[in-house]
């Protein structure tokens, strides 16, 4: 076994990090930028507030590989609408392993236009969701999931075949409100949501009962 002694002991590079242009949202999400480094972002926003307040999701209106991030305020703003395209600057953080952007008031963002339409990508394997697909918005075919107590404690749901990936209650107003919402394990079509990362188990966050089309019970 080899033990790295610091962070310059290791050379690592996601895959395909290193065909992604250069602009700050993928710098960050490639690990090529330092924590609280300065960044600027233009955004689509693609989820509304998640329970935990003052947040949002966005990614770049082209889309692509590496291309989202949430971004957290520590200071009042105004939240922007699903649908809005908006600029932000402030600073590069990672929380629990999800990238951010953190601002620090209504001075660090501006919304640029309104009611833009958001496509989100789909992903027929949901085994395939990587540290690519982080802050995405995503669309799922079909999945099954199940449940443990843990799962019915904390509000998540396990993709069965898939150990590493959960849907979960974010933009729910409560665990137990998420939970409530739906029929317990079992077959979901087409799901949508956003993919949020915990310690790299990344979880995709529908944003209402609207973001699947059925859900049937085991």
């Amino acid at each position: 076994m080899v033990f790295p002694r610091y962070d310059s002991d290791l050379s690592f590079v996601h895959p395909g990090c290193d065909t992604q242009g250069d602009n700050d949202v993928f710098n960050l999400n490639c690990g090529y930028v330092d924590l609280d480094d300065d960044v600027s972002a233009t955004l689509l926003v693609t989820s509304p507030e998640p329970f935990f307040g003052g947040s949002f999701w966005g990614q770049l209106v082209d889309g692509g590989d590496y291309s989202a991030v949430q971004v957290y305020g520590v200071g009042d703003f105004t939240q922007p609408a699903v649908g809005d395209i908006v600029t932000v600057s402030g600073e590069y953080e990672e929380y629990r392993g999800q990238s951010e952007i953190v601002i620090f008031g209504e001075d660090d963002i501006s919304v640029d236009s309104s009611s833009n339409d958001i496509a989100p990508l789909e992903v027929i394997d949901p085994c395939s969701i990587s540290e690519a697909h982080e802050g995405q918005i995503v669309t799922v075919p079909s999945l099954v999931v199940t449940q443990d107590s843990d799962g019915q404690n904390f509000g998540y749901y396990s993709v069965e075949g898939c150990p590493l990936i959960q849907i979960n209650a974010t933009f729910f107003d409560s665990n137990d409100a998420f939970l409530k919402s739906t029929p317990g394990p079992g077959t979901i079509t087409n799901l949508t949501g956003i993919v949020t990362d915990n310690y790299d188990v990344f979880r995709i966050s529908p944003r209402g009962e609207s973001d699947w089309d059925s859900w049937t019970a085991q």
